[in-house]
Parts: C-alpha cells; sequence; structure tokens
C-alpha cells in the first residue's frame, strides 16, 4: 500500500461522536440529574449541577431550559424541606421531613430523567 492510499484513507475517517446526534448543551439536563444523584453523598456535585442548571434557564433550546428551571426548583424546594427538617431534629420530627426530602428529591430526579429521554418539557 502506497503513501497516497494511506492518506487517501485517513481523509475519509470522521471524527468520533460518543452519542450521535448529541452535542454538550443537549446532555446537559442529563448531566445536571446526575450531580444532584452525587450531591447525596458528595455535596460539591450539587452544586455544580445547580450553577449548570441556572446557566441554562435561558436556553434557547426550550426542552433544555424547561429541564433547568425544574432542576431549580428541585433544588428550591429541596433546600426549603432540608432546612426545616434540620431545625426540627431535637424534636424528632426532623428525621421525617428529612426522608420525605430525600424521597421526594430522588423522585424528581427520576421524573426529570425520564421526561427528558421522552424528549417532554417538565412544567
Amino acid at each position: 500500500m502506497g503513501k497516497a492510499a494511506l492518506s487517501a484513507d485517513h481523509n475519509a475517517l470522521e471524527p468520533y461522536e460518543v452519542m450521535p446526534g448529541a452535542d454538550a448543551k443537549s446532555l446537559m439536563p442529563k448531566i445536571v440529574y446526575c450531580l444532584y444523584a452525587a450531591g447525596f453523598i458528595f455535596f460539591v456535585p450539587a452544586v455544580i449541577g445547580f450553577l449548570l442548571a441556572w446557566m441554562h434557564t435561558e436556553d434557547r433550546d426550550e426542552l433544555v431550559s424547561s429541564h433547568a428551571q425544574y432542576q431549580l426548583r428541585v433544588v428550591a424546594i429541596g433546600a426549603g424541606m432540608l432546612m426545616v427538617g434540620v431545625v426540627m431534629i431535637p424534636v424528632y420530627i426532623g428525621w421525617a421531613v428529612i426522608a420525605l426530602w430525600a424521597a421526594g428529591t430522588l423522585g424528581a430526579i427520576i421524573k426529570g430523567l425520564e421526561a427528558y429521554n421522552k424528549g417532554e418539557m417538565m412544567k
């Protein structure tokens, strides 16, 4: 095989795509949902997810924007519930509130991921 044949074959190669047809912006809601889930173990991924969601609330893509706004609502409601739960720990009601927060937040993450995978906007 000559040098010309090698260069002709090399030019025919196309760039490798992780997910065909997907760009970084279209993956952003999934990344944020995963960061929120990791936030149950470590605090920093949840903060990074919040910042990424906040940056995409005014996105031109309505699907990405609706999920970013939903993700911010999940954090706002979750932070409120968590604060109430922590304050109520001395009264022994706090642990139940924290358990409800965890279940509700995980449910919201799963609901959002399923809706995004189906291409549905969040309300």
